[in-house]
């Protein structure tokens, strides 16, 4: 045998088989070189945003390992700091492994995701908050879905980013979650959501065509009226109190415009003309802006009296 063949074989018989190949080299240098995870250190001084985006990297690296417990040990680290917990499931709620999504998932459902606090800390986050917050929206009542719209409108100038994560809500299936991405996109004030608001004034749904008329009124645009109207043409060829449904529908809109104390003073304006249903007025989730106002409790005691039978 000659010497070259002879110390080829020696080599290989010394490593115990083949060498790795180049894409398992690389995969355990990469597990070899995990630094130690710090996500509190983003909070210790306020909130240091690069450092955050650092360590939400560092902590995805972690989940990609091979080993099953570096992969919890990191989950377990995450979820030892609370409410702040939010702030890195922001950054990773869109990505495209689902493992890394599970485990934000986990993290958030664990620190009482989508309380009041967590939304302020999430909205503290900025744009890239956008998904997550969004995601809320899919909620069915306004109780859950009106914080939500709050903390979005929080998260800075009108941006693509934010414009898109609720534009991509509006083909959504169920009509609740197109009626909230639609008042969101209003108290958000983006211009350049009018064109997609447009279109939903054509949707099948009268809830949502309001909303994407209050919100199109928000920006300025003439196309509001003409939903309202519309939707008025319909309401009349079902029958009712023409000049109650009327002013109702104009409180719906105000109130979905952001003008709440004329919104209160045309909901006065149907009570008097023949409205005398405080329940579906409560229940209603284009008026919910109005619950807080000094008038809104003795109009619904004024409703309740007029809707009682006659003795």
């Amino acid at each position: 045998m000659k010497p070259s063949v002879f110390l080829l074989v020696l080599l290989l018989a010394g490593c115990g088989g083949a060498p790795p190949s180049v894409p398992e080299a690389r995969k355990e240098k990469k597990e070899e070189l995990l630094l130690p995870l710090d996500l509190a250190a983003p909070f210790r001084r306020g909130l240091d945003r690069e450092l955050l985006a650092s360590s939400a990297r560092l902590l995805r690296l972690h989940w990609g390992h091979a080993d099953y417990r570096v992969r919890e040990e990191a989950s377990i680290a995450l979820e030892a700091l609370g409410p702040h917990a939010v702030q890195y499931a922001a950054l990773l709620f869109s990505d495209e492994h689902p493992e890394v999504v599970w485990r934000v998932h986990r993290a958030l459902a664990r620190a009482g995701w989508p309380s009041q606090e967590l939304l302020d800390l999430a909205a503290e986050g900025g744009p890239s908050a956008a998904p997550l917050l969004a995601q809320v929206l899919k909620e069915r009542t306004m109780e859950r879905a009106g914080p939500a719209i709050a903390a979005l409108a929080r998260l800075g100038p009108p941006s693509g980013e934010v414009r898109g994560a609720l534009e991509a809500l509006l083909s959504e299936p169920e009509a609740l979650t197109r009626y909230h991405a639609a008042r969101a996109l209003g108290v958000l004030g983006d211009p350049a959501a009018a064109a997609a608001l447009e279109r939903l004034g054509q949707d099948e749904d009268q809830g949502v065509r309001f909303a994407a008329a209050g919100a199109l009124k928000r920006l300025g645009k003439p196309e509001a009226h003409a939903i309202l109207m519309k939707t008025q043409e319909l309401n009349a060829q079902r029958g009712g109190n023409a000049a109650s449904v009327g002013f109702y529908n104009q409180a719906c809109l105000a109130a979905l415009s952001g003008d709440t104390q004329e919104a209160l003073e045309r909901l006065a304006a149907a009570c008097a003309a023949g409205f005398h249903d405080p329940a579906a007025a409560v229940g209603d989730p284009d008026l919910y802006d109005l619950r807080e106002l000094p008038g809104w409790q003795a109009l619904m005691r004024n409703m309740l009296q007029l809707d009682l039978p006659d003795e």
